[in-house]
């Protein structure tokens, strides 16, 4: 509450008046004590109080109230916008902190296959000198090799253009050479969506800031019905000098034409009704968005699945044609086809991987999980 203390004196030195009062905003009160005197006497001393109450429009302090909740719920709103922007920005990071991931692992198998192809251009050359493989293999293995030095140069172009843009982003000015971490560990994956859309609904941020703003719109209406009131204030007062008496009055203040509160009532309701429809479609979008993306994560991670059989047999299917190919089992082509074979797998799969946790923070992201503790 609010407290004043005043000392007032007439026109002569000698009549004092000690004046003491207290508001309460919360409860639409004012209490008020006052002490007149004179020097040298105290026979004409005398004291009052006096209390109001507001009884109509500002009913024990309600308008008070409503301006106090809604300030709340507004100062709730912006903090909740201020995480979000936050949680945007991480989300951008991690992303491309993944998309890093993937051009690192890209281009370390880029250079292991060159390698590996160099090693059997070798092999080749040393054939033909044996008579054993002529020159057009030779230049297949040549060709192959230009294509692995190709995926090399692009593959170290991204990456490095990458880890710039990550450095910018942390503030790193160091010279250093940085590298990501190569092991991906996928993100647990909920078994049931409903069950776990019941968690969100109780949990989110999101689903919390819905009941806010429809919270927020019930009590502009409330608020808005306050003005139409009449201004109405109980009195009460006491003196004591010689004998003790009192008083009590009412007062009020009712406006003849208040077209203006009315207009902002109706208006206050017209947004109430528009921001409940605006919220609950909201709502809808979010959740339809959420359960888009828990399907596409488990479809994803079938396909991880696959992709990993496939890498796996590839590289049987490679191990046995490389010592076909030593044997003359079969064919040039049908070696460097097992190799693209091999290598195309393997990035598909990482690929996927990366699709996947991608697809996961873009999860955590609309469920409130990126950014899960604030500092306020």
């Amino acid at each position: 509450g609010e407290s004043e203390y005043e000392i007032l004196t007439g026109s002569m030195i000698k009549d004092t008046t000690l004046l003491l009062s207290k508001t309460l905003p919360n409860q639409g009160q004012l209490y008020t004590s006052s002490y007149p005197f004179s020097e040298g006497s105290d026979t004409t001393a005398s004291t009052s109080f006096s209390f109001s109450q507001d009884i109509a429009r500002n009913a024990f302090g309600k308008v008070v109230q409503l301006d106090t909740e809604i300030a709340d719920i507004k100062l709730d709103i912006a903090r909740f916008q201020l995480v979000e922007a936050y949680e945007d920005y991480m989300a951008e990071i991690i992303v491309l902190y993944y998309s890093w991931i993937s051009q690192d692992e890209g281009l370390q198998q880029a250079v292991s296959s060159f390698k590996e192809n160099t090693k059997v251009l070798e092999s080749i050359k040393n054939r033909k000198l044996r008579k054993i493989a002529n020159d057009t293999d030779v230049n297949k293995l040549e060709l192959q090799l230009l294509t692995k030095n190709e995926q090399v140069i692009r593959f170290k172009a991204n990456f490095f253009e990458t880890s710039r843009q990550l450095k910018r982003v942390i503030n790193e000015t160091s010279s250093r050479e940085v590298l990501p971490e190569r092991s991906i560990v996928l993100d647990t994956l909920p078994n049931s969506f409903n069950e776990e859309l019941l968690i969100i609904k109780k949990e989110s941020r999101t689903f919390d800031l819905f009941s806010k703003i429809k919270s927020e719109t019930s009590l502009d209406v409330d608020r808005a019905i306050r003005d139409l009131l009449p201004s109405v204030s109980l009195s009460a007062t006491l003196f004591n000098k010689s004998l003790t008496y009192g008083n009590v009055g009412l007062s009020f203040n009712l406006p003849l034409h208040n077209k203006s509160a009315k207009a902002d009532y109706e208006l206050s309701k017209l947004n109430a009704l528009k921001m409940d429809v605006q919220t609950l479609t909201d709502e809808r979008e979010l959740i339809t968005t959420i359960r888009n993306i828990y399907a596409s994560l488990v479809t994803q991670k079938r396909l991880i699945a696959i992709a990993s059989s496939k890498r796996k047999l590839a590289r049987k299917i490679l191990d046995a044609e490389s010592e076909n190919y030593s044997f003359g089992k079969v064919t040039l082509n049908d070696y460097i086809g097992a190799v693209n074979r091999f290598d195309s797998l393997r990035l598909d799969e990482i690929e996927r991987k990366i699709n996947y946790q991608i697809l996961s923070v873009e999860w955590k992201r609309l469920t409130d999980r990126l950014v899960v503790k604030t500092i306020f």
